[in-house]
């Protein structure tokens, strides 16, 4: 087994692609460099953190909110990468309170989930199946791209969708909201100005990525919600499931809303004031001043089996997870 994932870490080594004439430490330069367009304030600060058995982290780094990275290089295929990524998992969290003196990163936060990155040249979908439990949490996958024009070549790392099981956009720069909005449809562009407008009352510590095919929410590291755009149509999803619902209305925003509100409210872990968050009503049409003429007709079904964020009346929403919040959680709010 050692020889096996030693083999499949130096073969990631040495398969730069598209003859860039680049191995060893070289590559693992590049592709440091990579992966550093792909983070925001990605710092790596060590190499090799050997984490157990025979599975090391071949690059270890504090990402900008101050959670814990390590980067494993691995094959794309076969059992190793599964548990690799598991093993980088236990190790963060066995070791949590010396990993900031070892690497000497006083601004690690270990109540943060750290992330796991594992990178091949490519993942088979018999791989990516395994790992998307995995991805629901801390485990994310990069494939290696390689751009050639004439203005030169490079090395990109492309982010795989965890929900979709296929490669999203190329990761490199961000874009603005705006440059997002300009691009969709202008009755499509009216419901996810509606989402970035409404998501971004919700806290101003709200962490936002947008690239072009969607945008991304989070709190202090964790997860929030994500807003797609797939095949011509707006996809909504809160964590940490991410399923999936299409958004069409404004009525459905809310409810989005209003879900990602819950899932904020149970990752910063602190009571809101029950008067400025109306638990019972939710994050409504009323909540944002919005009046109920301004509501979009539904348009029609798209002929799929993906399910949508149901119309329903303004300060009734009930969640097809059931209740929003339980008792306690309603009465620790309304509690002074």
């Amino acid at each position: 087994m050692t020889e096996n994932i030693e083999s499949g870490r130096e073969a990631q080594k040495s398969e730069c692609p598209g003859g860039l004439g680049q191995s060893g430490e070289t590559y693992l330069v590049t592709l440091q460099g990579a992966l550093e367009r792909c983070i925001p304030g990605l710092v790596i600060l060590d190499r090799d953190l050997e984490l157990g058995g025979a599975h090391r982290a071949d690059m270890v780094g504090v990402e900008g909110s101050g959670r814990l990275v390590m980067v494993l290089l691995v094959e794309g295929s076969g059992d190793e990468p599964v548990m690799g990524a598991v093993e980088a998992l236990a190790f963060a969290r066995r070791n949590a309170t010396v990993l900031p003196v070892h690497l000497d990163a006083p601004r690690l936060r270990v109540d943060l989930e750290p992330r796991v990155i594992l990178i091949a040249q490519s993942f088979d979908e018999y791989l990516m199946d395994r790992l998307h439990p995995l991805q629901q949490g801390s485990v994310e996958l990069f494939e290696v791209r390689l751009l050639r024009s004439a203005r030169g070549e490079n090395i990109y790392l492309s982010a795989m969708d965890p929900s979709l099981g296929t490669s999203s956009s190329s990761v490199g720069e961000d874009i603005s909201a705006e440059a997002f909005l300009a691009q969709l449809p202008p009755e499509r562009e009216h419901i996810a100005r509606e989402c970035f407008e409404k998501l971004a009352r919700i806290d101003e510590e709200l962490e936002l990525r947008v690239h072009s095919t969607g945008a991304q929410w989070s709190f202090r590291g964790g997860e929030l919600a994500r807003l797609d755009w797939i095949d011509e149509a707006l996809h909504a999803s809160v964590a940490p499931d991410y399923t999936p619902r299409y958004l069409r209305s404004s009525a459905q925003v809310d409810l989005f809303v209003e879900e990602a509100l819950v899932r904020h409210v149970r990752l910063i872990g602190t009571r809101l004031d029950a008067e400025a968050v109306h638990v019972r009503g939710g994050m409504g049409a009323s909540a944002f001043g919005r009046k109920a003429e301004d509501s979009l007709e539904p348009e029609a079904e798209l002929e799929d089996d993906l399910p949508e964020l149901p119309d329903v009346p303004e300060g009734s929403y009930s969640s097809s997870r059931g209740d929003i919040l339980t008792p306690e959680e309603i009465q620790a709010f309304q509690a002074d």
